[in-house]
């Protein structure tokens, strides 16, 4: 079955919805609008990068296979390794299900190749090669107990130095955040399961959960990146007082609202995090369903406290 699956053209693999994405992004942005499609391994074949594209529409995909190249290295993996480390740099990696955030220092070592078609593809002879950029990222001193860092990437930017290197490695990097951004829309908004006859209606939907979505993946990332400030920036005075009331209520409200880190871990709660000392910080979907409960205790303590509120004295003329 794997044999004649790579006997198969692309147009009958799944790969195709690549190529198909690929080309509605080609369609859809304007002449002249500089775009970076960035992918995983997933996305990494040929006919991707063998795809006319427009000026400005470049690609940066992970390789995955250890493909033939027309240089004297043979594949792409010994190309990159036989370049010269250019740059030591430090570069951000997000935070995974089996990775803490951290910041990691990385040897970047580039150089330009040619891709060549698949051995057995159909035609071959006649499919063109395909130039490229191979920058391998690797993290030679990772923490104790971290599994290091080992990137290779495939650009068809033009890399010339270090800082075009390192621009590319963070771009890469984001990408796990965008991924999550991906996620709040799909189990959060649950975007997929929204049963709308038009496409109008469907297009208004998506602009107001892509607003929740962003909200969401901003208050979980600000809480771990400036855990300090104060709650204000994010949430209203009746939803962080409420809060105070929920957490510790037998104490009188404070006149100053909580820092972030701490509002963020008590919406958490609602949501059903346990906090416990080798929990790490809250994620997305606790604090999506915390939100939400929020929402409704905040709009109750509103209504509360106007009801409770003594009414206007009136004389009778």
């Amino acid at each position: 079955m794997r044999h004649s699956r790579r006997q198969r053209p692309t147009a009958a693999k799944e790969s195709q919805r690549w190529l198909d994405a690929q080309a509605a992004i080609q369609e859809g942005v304007p002449p002249g609008v500089a775009v970076l499609t960035v992918a995983d391994r997933e996305a990494n074949i040929y006919d991707r990068f063998a795809l006319p594209r427009p000026p400005q529409h470049e690609l940066l995909i992970r390789a995955t296979q250890n493909r033939g190249i027309g240089e004297e290295a043979g594949h792409l993996w010994d190309a990159a390794e036989q370049a010269t480390v250019g740059e030591i740099v430090p570069v951000l990696v997000a935070r995974r299900a089996d990775r803490e955030p951290r910041e990691a220092l990385l040897a970047l070592r580039w150089t330009p190749v040619t891709l060549l078609p698949p051995r057995n593809r159909a035609g071959r002879a006649r499919l063109p090669v395909v130039p490229v950029v191979t920058i391998l990222a690797e993290e030679p001193r990772p923490p104790a107990g971290e599994k290091p860092i080992r990137w290779l990437l495939l650009t068809t930017r033009a890399v010339a130095t270090g800082e075009a290197a390192l621009a590319c490695v963070r771009a890469y990097a984001c990408r796990w955040l965008i991924e999550r951004y991906h996620f709040a829309l799909k189990s959060g908004c649950r975007v997929a399961e929204l049963q709308l006859r038009t496409a109008a209606r469907l297009e208004r939907a998506l602009a107001l959960c892509a607003i929740v979505a962003w909200r969401l993946l901003w208050l979980t990332y600000l809480a771990r990146t400036d855990p300090d400030q104060p709650c204000t920036v994010a949430l209203t005075t009746a939803e962080w007082q409420v809060l105070l009331a929920l957490t510790q209520p037998p104490l009188p409200l404070p006149a100053r609202p909580p820092p972030l880190g701490q509002a963020v871990r008590a919406i958490a709660r609602l949501g059903g995090f346990l906090g416990r000392a080798d929990d790490g910080a809250p994620g997305v979907t606790v604090l999506w369903r915390g939100l939400r409960r929020l929402e409704d205790l905040a709009l109750g303590w509103q209504v509360a406290q106007h009801h409770a509120a003594p009414a206007p004295f009136r004389t009778c003329g």
